[in-house]
Order: C-alpha cells, then structure tokens, then sequence
C-alpha cells in the first residue's frame, strides 16, 4: 500500500514508515549473525575469518551498489510526491538502466581480480584461498544485488516499507535455509553461503515484480515508457552516483583497516569480523531513520513543502540522537556474548579481542 507523507505529523510519519525498515534490518542483521554461525561452527574459525578478510573489499562494491540504489530511487519519490505519473514512470526505467550499466561493469572488474585484490589487502595466505572463492561468488551476484535493492528502494520511494519488509524477511529466511543445506548436507563450503544469497535476492526480486503487478498500478510501464529520457537518466545518475561514491569513500577507511586487521593473523580476522556483525546490528535503527527521511524529504521536495521538510529533519535528529545513546548502551554491555554465541565454545581468545572492539 502506497502512502503519501506529504501531510500529516512528520515525527509520526518518518517513525511509522522507519519501523518497518528497522525491523527488516534487524532481520537482515541477524541473519547474518547466523550466517556466521553457520560457516564458523560447520567449517570452522579459519573459514569465518575468510569470509571476513573479503569484508573492506565487499563493502566497497556493496556499498556503491547500495548508496546508488538509493540515490536512484529518490527521483521516483520526488515525481509521486509531484503527482506526475509520467515522470514517475520514466525515473523507473532511468534507475533500472543505471542498474543494468553498474552491474555490468562491477561485475567484469569485480570477479577476475578478487584474489589479486585480497593479496593486495594482506589477507593471510592460509585463508585467502576461501576468502577468493567466497567473493568471487558474491561478485558475481552482484546484478541480483542490484535488482533487489532498488526494487525495494523503488517500492520505499511510493511510501510502502512494509512490502520491501515481507520481501526482506523471506529472502532471508531462504537464505538461511539455503546456507545451511549448501554448507551442511551438500558441502559446498564457503561458495555455498555467497551462492544462497544470491538465489534468495533473484527469487525475492521475482516476488516483488509479481506484487507490483497485482497492487501497484503507479508502477506498471507502457511500452513508450521504455524511450529512454535523457533529463531523467541523468537527474538519476547525478542523486545516484554521488551517494554510491559516499559509501565508497567510507569504505576506503574500511580497507584500510581490513588491511591492518588482516596482518594481525586468523584469529584477529574472526574476532573483528563477529564484531562488526554485532555492530552491523547496532547501527540498524540508524540506518532506518536515514531512508525514512530520505524518502519523507523527495516526497516533499516534489510537493515543494519546503517548512514541512525542516520540521522532519529537525525531528527525525532527535530521534536519532536518542537511539545513538541507547543502542551504543546495549552494545557495550552484551556485544561479547553476542560474540560468544556464534564462535563457539572454545575460543575465549577470539571472544576477548572482540571484547576489545565494543
């Protein structure tokens, strides 16, 4: 269902519509966790530390993957807050195109060089043979990245987090499923939980075209909207880009501390990649209060509600501020336990330099 945040209470609107967000973060989140659990407790510490030395590395594609998606659905929001249906439709076909361009591109730069990229990050050599293989696969699927988020981004934009929820919610649940039949009983090790992940992302994005074409009628494209637009394509690529190379450039500092990290040997690896899982989690609330207000802000720029959007940022900051205080709280305290319950008993050493990250 789409909802329209161009009137009413913006604290209620923005916290409403983030709810559903943080909950699917959260799910995303603790997959995750579980993912790791999976991979470090079937094939061990030295396999987790493998998928976590490719960490920096994912975070930078990923990252551009995300921020971009992101970008390329705010001029979708903006042309429903207008009303206009045309300049909806053809923001649509403009982001699925630049979509379709960034997956080529990474994809080829991406797959061929990942262990030349993983030497270069100093990953130890007992791991980089897995660390190769799980990002090659992940590499690989990065078109199915892309098409899930910004579908889900493209749904978010029509003021519907619920749906994008649902959709989240059960490709990870798949993808849990899937991790443990490929890594357990089919023992494909670690290209089998890069592999689940992308299967889970095709099926879901399936799923979401399926429901946009029963209940959202504002997204169904007519044969003429597929004439590129040369103004939308590129109001696309100068929100989308920039947000994607902002997520690049704060991953350059994570691959300059994977570097580090990955020099302090194996256990080090484990330890710092089942903390940042933790504190993935940590910053979930965060991260929904960005995309709400994102979305709030293009739908009021399109209505040219220009009071309204000062309101919402001054409130959604407090906000914020507050869930910074209490999350930070929380993680301090039960972040090493967190730690403990996916490494396994056995391995107190990795859970006390993870104590030394929170």
């Amino acid at each position: 269902m789409t909802t329209n945040l161009t009137s009413g209470p913006p604290a209620r609107l923005i916290a409403s519509f983030a709810l559903p967000l943080l909950v699917g973060s959260v799910v995303q989140q603790l997959y995750s966790l579980v993912d790791a659990a999976v991979v470090g407790r079937i094939l061990g510490v030295d396999a987790l530390a493998a998928v976590g030395s490719t960490g920096g590395l994912a975070f930078l594609l990923i990252g551009f993957t995300l921020g971009a998606t992101s970008g390329f659905a705010i001029p979708v929001a903006r042309a429903f807050g207008a009303g206009d249906g045309r300049a909806l439709r053809q923001a649509v076909v403009a982001g699925t195109l630049a979509c379709v361009g960034i997956a080529a591109v990474l994809t080829a730069a991406s797959v061929p060089t990942a262990r030349a990229m993983l030497t270069a990050l100093n990953t130890p050599d007992e791991l980089l043979d897995d660390a190769t293989t799980f990002a090659a696969v992940q590499f690989a699927g990065l078109a199915a990245m892309l098409a899930f988020n910004y579908l889900c981004g493209v749904i978010r934009a029509l003021g519907d987090s619920r749906t994008p929820l649902i959709l989240l919610v059960g490709s990870c649940v798949l993808n849990a499923g899937l991790v443990l039949l490929l890594v357990g009983p089919l023992h494909t090790g670690v290209a089998g939980a890069a592999g689940a992940t992308i299967i889970a992302q095709v099926l879901a994005t399936f799923v979401g075209l399926w429901v946009i074409a029963r209940r959202m009628p504002d997204l169904h494209l007519r044969r003429t909207d597929w004439s590129v637009s040369g103004p939308a394509l590129r109001e696309t690529l100068h929100i989308g880009l920039p947000m994607g190379f902002q997520m690049s450039i704060i991953a350059i500092g994570a691959l300059a501390l994977q570097y580090a990290i990955n020099g302090l040997g194996s256990q080090s690896v484990a330890a710092f990649t089942a903390a940042m899982r933790v504190d993935q989690l940590a910053i979930a609330p965060l991260a929904a209060l960005g995309v709400a207000m994102a979305t709030f802000v293009a739908q009021n720029r399109g209505a040219l509600a220009w009071g309204r959007i000062r309101r919402g940022t001054a409130q959604t900051t407090a906000m914020s501020v507050g869930a910074a205080v209490v999350v930070g709280a929380v993680t301090i305290i039960a972040g090493p336990t967190l730690v403990e319950s996916f490494v396994g008993p056995g391995h107190e050493d990795v859970v006390e330099l993870a104590r030394t990250y929170f």
